[in-house]
Protein backbone atom coordinates (compact mmCIF):
# COMPACT_ATOMS: atom_id res chain seq x y z
CA UNK A 1 0.00 0.00 0.00
CA UNK A 2 2.76 2.28 0.56
CA UNK A 3 4.12 1.76 -2.46
CA UNK A 4 0.84 2.99 -4.14
CA UNK A 5 1.40 5.99 -1.89
CA UNK A 6 4.86 6.80 -3.24
CA UNK A 7 4.43 6.35 -6.66
CA UNK A 8 0.76 8.44 -6.10
CA UNK A 9 3.06 11.12 -4.97
CA UNK A 10 5.29 11.21 -7.76
CA UNK A 11 2.95 11.08 -10.51
CA UNK A 12 0.96 14.30 -8.83
CA UNK A 13 4.13 16.17 -9.30
CA UNK A 14 3.85 17.88 -12.54
CA UNK A 15 6.50 19.77 -12.96
CA UNK A 16 8.99 17.26 -14.21
CA UNK A 17 6.62 16.80 -17.01
CA UNK A 18 6.08 20.40 -17.95
CA UNK A 19 9.78 20.65 -17.77
CA UNK A 20 10.06 18.05 -20.25
CA UNK A 21 7.05 19.28 -22.30
CA UNK A 22 8.46 22.46 -22.30
CA UNK A 23 12.33 21.37 -23.64
CA UNK A 24 10.59 19.25 -26.26
CA UNK A 25 8.99 22.36 -27.28
CA UNK A 26 12.33 23.93 -28.18
CA UNK A 27 13.42 20.66 -29.96
CA UNK A 28 10.33 20.63 -31.88
CA UNK A 29 10.41 24.18 -33.05
CA UNK A 30 6.54 25.07 -31.70
CA UNK A 31 5.07 27.48 -29.39
CA UNK A 32 4.92 27.01 -25.62
CA UNK A 33 1.01 27.88 -26.42
CA UNK A 34 0.14 23.93 -27.29
CA UNK A 35 1.23 23.16 -23.49
CA UNK A 36 -2.02 22.89 -21.43
CA UNK A 37 -3.34 20.94 -19.12
CA UNK A 38 -6.09 17.92 -20.17
CA UNK A 39 -9.32 17.16 -18.38
CA UNK A 40 -7.26 14.82 -15.39
CA UNK A 41 -4.96 17.81 -14.61
CA UNK A 42 -2.03 16.09 -16.83
CA UNK A 43 0.54 18.43 -18.87
CA UNK A 44 0.15 17.63 -22.40
CA UNK A 45 1.04 19.23 -26.26
CA UNK A 46 -2.18 19.54 -27.83
CA UNK A 47 -1.83 19.77 -31.90
CA UNK A 48 -4.69 19.98 -34.51
CA UNK A 49 -4.55 15.99 -35.04
CA UNK A 50 -3.38 14.55 -32.17
CA UNK A 51 -1.44 15.18 -28.79
CA UNK A 52 1.98 14.96 -27.32
CA UNK A 53 2.01 13.76 -23.28
CA UNK A 54 4.80 12.40 -20.79
CA UNK A 55 5.57 9.90 -17.90
CA UNK A 56 8.40 11.74 -16.84
CA UNK A 57 10.47 9.85 -18.66
CA UNK A 58 9.35 9.11 -22.41
CA UNK A 59 7.64 11.18 -24.59
CA UNK A 60 4.66 9.76 -25.87
CA UNK A 61 2.67 10.51 -29.73
CA UNK A 62 -0.93 10.22 -29.78
CA UNK A 63 -2.44 10.45 -32.77
CA UNK A 64 -5.92 9.42 -33.98
CA UNK A 65 -5.92 9.11 -37.70
CA UNK A 66 -9.33 9.13 -40.08
CA UNK A 67 -8.43 5.62 -41.49
CA UNK A 68 -5.83 2.45 -40.92
CA UNK A 69 -3.79 3.22 -44.24
CA UNK A 70 -3.00 6.60 -42.45
CA UNK A 71 -2.22 5.39 -39.11
CA UNK A 72 0.33 2.57 -40.89
CA UNK A 73 2.04 5.26 -42.93
CA UNK A 74 2.29 7.31 -39.77
CA UNK A 75 3.95 4.38 -38.02
CA UNK A 76 6.02 3.60 -41.24
CA UNK A 77 7.10 7.60 -41.22
CA UNK A 78 8.54 7.19 -37.56
CA UNK A 79 10.46 4.12 -37.18
CA UNK A 80 12.83 5.16 -34.83
CA UNK A 81 10.05 5.46 -32.65
CA UNK A 82 8.49 2.66 -30.36
CA UNK A 83 5.20 1.71 -30.86
CA UNK A 84 3.39 1.50 -27.79
CA UNK A 85 -0.29 1.12 -28.24
CA UNK A 86 -1.33 0.03 -31.66
CA UNK A 87 -5.28 0.53 -32.46
CA UNK A 88 -7.21 -0.05 -35.95
CA UNK A 89 -6.79 3.44 -36.98
CA UNK A 90 -5.18 5.17 -33.54
CA UNK A 91 -2.08 4.79 -31.35
CA UNK A 92 1.08 6.39 -29.44
CA UNK A 93 4.87 6.25 -30.47
CA UNK A 94 7.57 6.80 -28.08
CA UNK A 95 10.97 7.89 -27.65
CA UNK A 96 13.07 8.80 -24.67
CA UNK A 97 15.43 10.85 -26.66
CA UNK A 98 14.77 14.09 -27.92
CA UNK A 99 14.11 14.36 -32.28
CA UNK A 100 16.29 14.97 -34.54
CA UNK A 101 15.10 17.99 -37.06
CA UNK A 102 13.78 15.69 -39.82
CA UNK A 103 11.93 13.89 -36.91
CA UNK A 104 11.39 16.91 -35.57
CA UNK A 105 9.44 18.07 -39.00
CA UNK A 106 7.76 14.93 -39.43
CA UNK A 107 5.86 14.93 -35.77
CA UNK A 108 4.96 18.29 -36.74
CA UNK A 109 3.14 17.61 -39.48
CA UNK A 110 1.35 14.58 -38.17
CA UNK A 111 0.06 16.07 -34.94
CA UNK A 112 -0.67 19.43 -36.50
CA UNK A 113 1.79 21.92 -35.20
CA UNK A 114 2.70 25.02 -36.61
CA UNK A 115 6.44 25.92 -36.50
CA UNK A 116 8.19 28.81 -34.49
CA UNK A 117 9.54 31.60 -36.57
CA UNK A 118 12.78 32.50 -35.16
CA UNK A 119 14.02 36.12 -35.60
CA UNK A 120 17.28 36.91 -35.55
CA UNK A 121 18.72 40.49 -33.89
CA UNK A 122 18.75 42.43 -37.05
CA UNK A 123 15.31 41.15 -37.82
CA UNK A 124 13.82 41.78 -34.11
CA UNK A 125 14.94 45.65 -34.28
CA UNK A 126 13.71 46.14 -37.44
CA UNK A 127 10.19 44.75 -36.52
CA UNK A 128 10.40 47.09 -33.08
CA UNK A 129 11.78 50.45 -35.22
CA UNK A 130 8.35 49.51 -38.01
CA UNK A 131 6.31 49.09 -35.03
CA UNK A 132 7.23 51.95 -33.69
CA UNK A 133 6.79 54.53 -36.69
CA UNK A 134 3.02 53.48 -36.66
CA UNK A 135 2.25 53.76 -32.91
CA UNK A 136 3.69 57.31 -33.68
CA UNK A 137 1.36 57.61 -37.26
CA UNK A 138 -1.51 55.88 -35.16
CA UNK A 139 -1.31 58.46 -31.94
CA UNK A 140 -0.77 61.38 -34.50
CA UNK A 141 -3.93 60.58 -36.61
CA UNK A 142 -5.88 60.05 -32.95
CA UNK A 143 -4.91 63.40 -32.26
CA UNK A 144 -6.07 65.01 -35.14
CA UNK A 145 -9.50 63.54 -34.84
CA UNK A 146 -9.81 64.53 -31.32
CA UNK A 147 -9.31 68.50 -32.10
CA UNK A 148 -11.03 68.03 -35.25
CA UNK A 149 -14.25 66.98 -33.04
CA UNK A 150 -13.40 69.42 -30.45
CA UNK A 151 -14.07 72.81 -32.88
Amino acid sequence: MTRCKNILKIRLDHKADRKLLLELCNHLEISKNNLKRDGLDYWNLFGRRGKIDTDSVFWYLRVSCNSKRTWRRVKESLPTMVLWQDGDDEGALRLQRYPTKEEAQKIRNIVGFRRTIKFTEEQKEMLKNRLQKQSKRFNTHKTDCKQSNEI
